[in-house]
């Protein structure tokens, strides 16, 4: 493996070429992801050109680090930082940004010009028992039908319960991401109409579907303090959603039990997670970065990543914790090592167009966004300033790009 892993390739050939003495030969790769320390040391095995060091630091984290200060940033919440990074247009033409799914690449775009490549990504699926049809897609109108006729009512209370969603975070995000087009529009201008409008839908599903907001408040607290996959096993509930990758972790003796679907709620896929990677305008090292992002495009950096990362399945998914944004590499080289994925395996023209995101997304949605949403389905006669609330979130968690 070693000597695999230490084949010189057209990429490192070019690097050598390269006058060695006028090169700064260090890089720092900061990342939200602790999937990509094997990334970072499968590069500093492969060449020997530059030294790479690695900063990791998820969003939640206290620790007031500038991503901006680095010469790499391979993150969750890059989307909202595209005026701040460096052109990749230069690699546009490669193999890797050539098979990224349209829709997902647009998200690294600002104006005409490249600015981040994604790289992974998450799509939420529906877990069952039994499915109804056989096509590869689920809908949220069939959803809904299917949910209802597995009801049951005995003495005004809900026995069994095909779905609500409030039970699934993964489905709020999903669904708020596909019916906002964009987020930080909605943000910026402080109206949140898409999310109040998202919100009394929602409730109005589950009065038609649940009967009421009091009945599926009953069911959940009654039934709900196991994982839901235990509850569709035993027949007290008929649906889940989770993200792809978190399914592929559940044991072996649950996951044959069951069977999945990808979600679609408008007229396609929704992916709920990207990472993705880019170099800041103040990268002390570009050359060596975009020396970094030309290695890290091959498919044979992904196909020693996979080799490397193979032995621990248990902890991670795949392509950095998901699947790839390159739908090549999900036909080739996930599919050979999870065969189970095949018909799950997004195609092109199956994502639905993505919400734009503001900065810190990820924090923002789990910190803030989620309990409120959640709080407005559960009540929507209550009405919430969503806009104060934001404008608090925002003083006590500054931009660390500002800072």
């Amino acid at each position: 493996m070693i000597q695999k892993l230490k084949k010189v390739t057209p990429v490192l050939i070019l690097l050598l070429m390269i006058g060695c003495s006028k090169l700064d030969r260090t890089l720092t790769i900061y990342s939200d992801s602790v999937e990509t320390a094997e990334l970072v040391n499968l590069f500093n095995q492969t060449q020997s050109l530059y030294k790479a060091s690695y900063i990791y630091r998820p969003e939640e984290s206290n620790l007031s680090i500038n991503p901006g200060e680095h010469d790499i940033v391979i993150s969750h919440s890059l989307q909202g930082y595209l005026d701040k990074m460096l052109s990749l247009d230069d690699l546009r033409d490669t193999d890797f940004v050539n098979s990224i799914y349209p829709e997902i690449l647009k998200m690294g775009i600002s104006g005409t010009s490249l600015k981040t490549i994604p790289l992974s990504l998450d799509i939420p699926v529906v877990l069952t028992k039994d499915l109804q049809n056989d096509k590869k897609f689920i809908s949220w109108e069939e959803f809904g039908i299917e949910s209802k006729s597995f009801n049951v009512l005995k003495e005004e209370r809900l026995t069994q319960s095909g779905f609500s969603p409030l039970w699934s975070e993964t489905f709020l995000s999903a669904f708020y991401r596909s019916r906002i087009p964009s987020i930080s529009k909605e943000l910026d201008g402080n109206e949140f109409r898409g999310f109040a409008e998202a919100a009394q839908e929602l409730s109005e599903w589950i009065q038609d579907i649940n009967g009421s907001l009091e009945l599926d408040k009953d069911f959940s607290e009654k039934y709900r303090y196991i994982p839901d996959y235990r509850l569709i096993l035993t027949g007290r509930t008929g649906y889940s959603v989770m993200p792809l990758s978190q399914w592929s972790l559940l044991p072996d003796s649950v996951s044959r039990e069951l069977k999945i679907q990808p979600l679609v709620i408008n007229e396609g896929l929704q992916n709920i997670e990207t990472l993705a990677v880019g170099i800041p305008q103040t990268s002390k090292n570009p050359e060596g970065a975009k020396a970094f992002l030309t290695w890290l495009l091959e498919e044979k950096t992904w196909e020693d990543y996979l080799l490397l990362t193979g032995r621990n399945r248990d902890e991670g998914f795949a392509f950095l914790g998901g699947i790839s944004s390159s739908e090549s590499l999900n036909a080739g080289l996930l599919l050979e090592a999870y065969p189970w994925t095949e018909p799950l395996i997004p195609r092109k023209g199956e994502f639905a167009k993505q919400s734009v995101l503001p900065p810190q997304w990820r924090l923002l949605w789990n910190d803030l966004l989620l309990p409120l949403v959640k709080e407005s389905i559960a009540h929507p006669s209550i009405e919430k300033d969503m806009s104060n609330e934001y404008r608090k979130w925002l003083l006590l968690h500054p931009d660390p790009w500002d800072s």
